[in-house]
């Protein structure tokens, strides 16, 4: 659920401002190095692709068609097309961190002789080398490429760049992908690392990101002390389920509901030590079986010994 809600306000969570991070270096790099014109090319028409999927799955939906009705008109995975529909804007694919590179120690150098008007890569690598950066020459050319203020005199080929420019969003700084916010935001406070506590912090600046961490920090923390206070279990998940199905969000609306449709069997499970996962363990072996390398006349017996079986 939280994923289905993170994957539709994707695009607006992204646009939120930059907290300051106490972990966070001046000395990173805030994206990767140019791609080639062929991996740009790919990258745009992939989009283009999606952004066309994505509006005649959203029309669908407005319309009234069922999900399923749309993943067979489509041929898109009903996953997707309802990551499509519950999304009010097009959602762009996740920003992956920048990993580190040889020269991050050495970029306030380069911003610096940048700024005074040296924009030879040549020159720049030797002054680097002298400080004892070992990478080679090309990955100096390669950050310079993305910081020129003209094209260079030297080899106009290696900077001219005619590819059409890849969309950009208002913000720049990469945020987990809505996969990993759901984990995050589900994952005990007190087990997160700084990294993801700055996460979290980036999206409660939303509205709407606040009332879903809270109503899911609720919930997680009413599973996980089942059995340590299981007496209130039963009125503390209904005070939970009278907020969640008013909170104004669709998605925890929807798994509100579907709580509340098998509210007996949800608050047994909270109240209770019981569980009928053995019985589910070996019914769903049984599927498993009948679909094995076993023929039929040996199902029977095979029955028996998973019965009477440790």
């Amino acid at each position: 659920m939280v994923e289905r809600w993170a994957a539709g306000a994707y695009a607006r969570l992204r646009r939120l401002p930059e907290l300051s991070s106490p972990k966070a270096t001046k000395t990173r790099r805030i994206k990767a190095f140019r791609r080639l014109r062929s991996d740009a090319d790919v990258a745009s028409e992939s989009r283009t692709r999606r952004l066309m999927q994505y509006n005649d799955a959203r029309r669908r939906y407005l319309a009234g068609e069922a999900i399923m009705a749309i993943s067979r008109a489509t041929g898109l995975s009903p996953t997707t097309v309802r990551k499509f529909a519950y999304a009010d804007t097009f959602p762009e694919r996740a920003v992956r961190a920048t990993p580190t590179s040889i020269i991050d120690p050495y970029l306030p150098l380069l911003r610096s002789r940048l700024a005074n008007g040296c924009e030879n890569g040549l020159q720049l690598w030797r002054e680097c080398r002298d400080l004892g950066y070992g990478g080679s020459a090309g990955q100096i050319h390669r950050w310079l490429q993305d910081h020129r203020t003209a094209p260079s005199k030297h080899a106009p080929h290696r900077t001219d760049d005619t590819a059409p420019p890849a969309p950009r969003t208002q913000n720049p700084v990469s945020i987990p992908s809505p996969k990993q916010l759901a984990w995050l935001i589900v994952k005990a406070p007190e087990t997160r690392s700084i990294e993801e506590a700055n996460a979290i912090l980036q999206i409660s600046q939303d509205r709407d990101a606040a009332i879903l961490i809270r109503i899911v920090r609720r919930f997680v923390d009413l599973v996980r002390r089942v059995g340590t206070k299981a007496h209130d279990a039963g009125p503390v998940f209904d005070d939970w389920l009278l907020g969640a199905k008013r909170c104004g969000l669709r998605p925890v609306e929807t798994f509100a509901a579907g709580l509340q449709h098998d509210g007996d069997a949800v608050r047994a499970a909270l109240e209770t030590s019981w569980s009928s996962a053995q019985v589910e363990g070996q019914v769903n072996k049984l599927k498993l079986l009948k679909r094995s390398m076993y023929g039929r006349g040996n199902l029977e017996l095979l029955r028996r010994r998973l019965i009477l079986a440790p």
